[in-house]
C-alpha cells in the first residue's frame, strides 16, 4: 500500500491498492481467535496453504501490474520463500517453493 501511495503517478495504482487492501484485510482474520485456532488446529496445513496461495497470487498480480520482475515488489517473492521454509513440512516447502518460483517466472517479460 505504501509503495502504491508513494508512486501514484505510475499506472495501475488503484488496482494495486485494492490488492494490498485485500491482503491487509486477511491480517486481522489471521490474528483473531478463530484464525489462531486454525493455525494450531488439525486443519493447520490447509489453512497455511490457502493463506499462502492467496498472498502469492496477490503478490504476483501486483508485480505484474507494476513493472514485472524489475518491480521493487518482486522482492516479496523472497519473503514468501522464507515463510515457506519456516512454515511448512518438506513436502509443503517443495510445493510452495516451486509455486513461488513459478509465479516469479510469470512476471519475467
Amino acid at each position: 500500500m505504501a509503495y502504491s501511495l508513494a508512486t501514484l503517478d505510475q499506472p495501475h495504482r488503484p488496482a494495486m491498492m485494492v490488492i494490498a487492501a485485500l491482503a491487509l484485510i486477511s491480517c486481522p482474520l489471521i490474528l483473531s481467535n478463530p484464525g489462531m485456532k486454525a493455525f494450531t488446529g488439525p486443519r493447520r496445513e490447509r489453512w497455511l496453504y490457502s493463506w499462502s496461495v492467496s498472498l502469492l497470487v496477490a503478490v504476483t498480480a501486483a508485480v505484474m501490474l507494476d513493472d514485472g520482475a524489475s518491480s521493487p515488489l518482486a522482492r516479496l517473492f523472497s519473503a514468501s520463500l522464507v515463510f515457506t521454509a519456516s512454515g511448512f513440512d518438506r513436502r509443503g516447502a517443495v510445493v510452495m517453493g516451486s509455486s513461488t518460483i513459478g509465479c516469479y517466472l510469470l512476471t519475467v517479460p
